[in-house]
């Protein structure tokens, strides 16, 4: 019975821990995005959102906040914390700045990780056609 109950808790709790953790990614994300859209500070913004935070997640906002007040980029001050979004997240963030669309690009990397998130969602919960994963990444890209 014990053992039952943990092959089952195992993955509820997965599915719980990677939806929090695009939560925080795409409050990060949209802070960004309305930050740089409405030419608002961005280290209030995170100053604020780490506020809200608890553990690795506040730490890494306030470091992220930090590198941005050195006025370092944000691309440049995202790839400086590991772990912070996905790879192909910072990709998107890198591509967008460089063709001069980088609120574009973070609203895509916003869409990609809830996209993500609902892959996730049916990968654990019911059968998931793996050919849509990369359908997700091009449209994340055209949406810039």
């Amino acid at each position: 019975m014990r053992l039952l109950l943990s092959v089952l808790l195992v993955p509820l709790w997965s599915a719980a821990f990677a939806r929090a953790q695009a939560m925080r990614e795409a409050s990060l994300l949209w802070t960004l995005a309305v930050g740089l859209e409405k030419q608002f500070p961005l280290v209030s913004f995170l100053e604020a959102l780490a506020d809200e935070s608890r553990g690795f997640w506040r730490t890494r906002l306030r470091a992220l906040a930090e590198l941005l007040e050195t006025e370092m980029s944000v691309p440049d001050a995202l790839d400086a914390i590991p772990g912070i979004l996905p790879v192909d997240t910072l990709a998107l963030i890198r591509v967008g700045a460089r063709t001069g669309n980088l609120t574009g690009a973070l609203i895509g990397g916003r869409k990609l990780t809830w996209r993500r998130q609902v892959e996730g969602d049916r990968l654990w919960f019911g059968a998931f056609p793996a050919s849509q994963s990369l359908d997700t990444c091009h449209d994340a890209v055209n949406s810039i």
